[in-house]
């Protein structure tokens, strides 16, 4: 029925086809070898995954590896993403995959975020390398404000 309204408010109401619904299972495993099922079976051309995965990322980037689709993949999970930097063409990487969501939005609270996010970054770096040369010119008051 959601799919369905989907296709009518699109304005496309005879291309649904209640054929085309696979539901694959909710946990895990089932999904991630269903998903590899279809990839095999359609031969997909391309995939695109994005999101949090866990240890299904293989799978997912290893079968569409396997019938050659162009792969676009990215995780904000440092402990699954070199699987998809492997297996994937593109891979957006911690980060990379907030912005790329800020970037294809255009949406001018996601982007000021981003640049409030990097400029704290920036400035937190500054501040670390003056204190590194600080401390190795001997100044030390920087010691005497942090040992309060």
């Amino acid at each position: 029925d959601v799919m369905e309204q989907g296709y009518i408010r699109a304005g496309k109401p005879e291309a649904f086809n209640p054929e085309n619904i696979q539901y694959l299972g909710g946990d895990q495993f089932p999904w991630a070898f269903g998903f590899m099922g279809i990839t095999q079976r359609e031969q997909t051309a391309a995939n695109i995954h994005m999101g949090p995965f866990w240890a299904e990322s293989l799978i997912l980037a290893e079968s569409g590896f396997y019938t050659g689709a162009i792969q676009v993949a990215g995780t904000a999970n440092f402990h699954q993403i070199h699987f998809f930097v492997v297996a994937s063409d593109y891979a957006l990487i911690g980060e990379e995959l907030m912005a790329a969501g800020a970037y294809l939005s255009k949406d001018p609270t996601q982007i000021g975020s981003l640049w409030g996010a990097d400029f704290a970054k920036i400035t937190a770096i500054i501040l670390l390398v003056i204190g590194i040369i600080l401390t190795a010119a001997g100044v030390e008051a920087l010691n005497d404000f942090f040992a309060l």
